[in-house]
């Protein structure tokens, strides 16, 4: 029997936060064990579809690496499902889930919660025993944009809701007449601004930064007034290919037809399509199992996985030589060496002749 205190924690975060009105926010789902091994967890998320609309959910950066059911989001209901496991078990502090990117449509206090009758966390004792569960809500106001927010644009990363490849993040702004701001960017989502005056303004560069998600947050200060409220943008990097496909054909999944049962995993942006080339034709947004449609494997066979940032990593698949080609080839080599031996017993038989006639 588990006790009370073995229960995990499925929560929110940032389990508060201001947003304004129009802007995009993302929302993560973590999970703590709790002390225990789990290998499997299910869960349906909770979101108030009247204020908040769902733009993207990533795996990217996810502990969980064998996905039963890929997020599935119902607009009509406010809810994303999924379902996902650790091969093997694992221990899990403070591990994320998934990150969900929204937009706030209008004010109001939204709520994103677990619904605890559709979510479930499963040990790995051989039984996969259902543990305790605890939830936490992400509690999110939605506040009308201050007429102060300074804009903040980008040449190197002009959407905060797209991942790009570059590591170089420059941002831009407009600066007023004798005002003094304060900016930082981190990892952190809820990370804010000190009072010190930054000595560049209007445009800063950051390079050599990691993959991530970065937080870029900025205030102005205006002569003889106080610091102003912060302005917050989000900037995303994924330069890493997505890790090696694994793969296999095999006549099982589908009766009676060679089929491609191929995945791959990616830890940062997550994998957004996978390409299967047959020959000179490429199948874009392939299935996980593919049915050949050369069944005779005589072409090449190339699959790719495609991240969110464009980052691909492929793997290719040489195509299996016919029997007929090989017995063609037996049959020729026959004949060359019936006509070579035949050629050697006729030389043989003239010199054998040529001597007894010498004789």
């Amino acid at each position: 029997m588990v006790s009370k205190a073995e229960a995990a924690i499925i929560s929110t975060y940032p389990q508060e936060q201001n947003i304004s009105q129009g802007e995009n926010f993302t929302a993560e789902i973590r999970l703590d064990s709790e002390e225990e091994v789990i290998n499997t967890i299910e869960a349906e998320i909770i979101y108030p579809k009247d204020i908040l609309e769902v733009i993207d959910v990533s795996k990217g950066g996810s502990f969980l690496t064998l996905w039963v059911t890929d997020p599935v989001v119902k607009e009509k209901e406010g809810t994303i499902y999924f379902a996902g496991g650790i091969p093997n078990g694992s221990y899990v502090v403070n591990g994320k889930v998934l990150t969900i990117t929204f937009h706030a449509k209008r004010t109001g206090t939204a709520e994103i919660a677990i619904n605890k009758e559709k979510t479930g966390v499963y040990l790995n004792d051989g039984l996969g025993t259902k543990t305790n569960l605890n939830t936490i809500t992400g509690k999110y106001k939605i506040e009308f944009p201050s007429p102060y927010t300074i804009n903040l644009t980008s040449s190197t990363h002009p959407f905060e809701d797209t991942w790009y490849q570059t590591s170089t993040i420059i941002i831009s702004w407009e600066e007023r007449a004798n005002a003094a701001y304060s900016y930082k960017l981190d990892n952190d989502s809820q990370i804010e601004p000190d009072d010190k005056t930054e000595a560049v303004v209007g445009e800063v560069t950051f390079e050599n930064l990691k993959d991530g998600i970065y937080y870029f947050v900025i205030k102005e200060k205006l002569p003889d007034d106080d610091w102003g409220p912060i302005t917050r943008r989000r900037f995303m990097i994924d330069q890493t290919p997505p890790q090696p496909l694994e793969y296999y054909i095999t006549e099982d999944v589908i009766s009676g037809k060679k089929a491609l049962v191929f995945s791959a995993r990616d830890l940062t942006s997550g994998i957004e399509q996978y390409q299967v080339q047959e020959g000179e034709k490429v199948y874009a947004n392939s299935l996980s199992p593919f049915v050949l449609p050369d069944q005779s494997r005589k072409k090449v066979v190339i699959i790719r996985a495609i991240d969110k940032a464009g980052n691909v990593t492929e793997a290719t698949i040489q195509p299996i030589t016919s029997n007929s080609t090989s017995w063609s080839l037996i049959i020729i080599l026959t004949v060359v060496i019936v006509v070579i031996l035949v050629f050697l017993l006729s030389r043989f038989l003239n010199m054998q002749k040529g001597k007894n006639k010498g004789k």
